[in-house]
């Protein structure tokens, strides 16, 4: 019974330390992907509709990024002057992205986040994240 209790209290205390170690405090692992270095970037969505794009469906840029890519998950509109296209990055709550995109009011440090639909986009809302830049 003890060794139970003691079990039980190792498995607790592990996980309630987990709880106040950031992770980007945690050293990757051999073999994982490295981090190159965190950006603080305001993040803002955007949706394939007019008042995101200015396109309409049916015209021949909807749904195409400015460097020609299809919008998806993981798509990015970031500052060229910061981020050439084909920049791998990684958004804590959004995941694993591309810079394919930019967009008249990204400049700076500042990404707008690919969403399928502008409710989604708008409930992002607008938030200050630590992004990993892979390369």
């Amino acid at each position: 019974m003890r060794r139970y209790v003691f079990l039980c209290a190792g498995i607790l205390l592990f996980y309630v330390l987990a709880l106040f170690i950031p992770a980007h405090r945690l050293e990757p692992a051999a073999g994982m992907v490295k981090q190159e270095h965190v950006v603080l970037m305001e993040c803002t969505g955007y949706c394939n509709c007019w008042y995101c794009t200015g396109h309409h469906k049916g015209d021949t840029d909807y749904g195409r990024t400015f460097f020609g890519a299809t919008a998806g998950l993981g798509t990015v509109a970031a500052d060229t002057n910061l981020f050439k296209p084909g920049t791998r990055l990684y958004i804590p709550g959004y995941g694993p992205s591309v810079v394919s995109d930019k967009g008249s009011g990204i400049t700076g440090n500042k990404l707008d986040l690919w969403f399928p639909d502008h409710a989604t986009a708008r409930a992002y809302g607008r938030k200050q994240l630590p992004v990993q830049v892979i390369d």
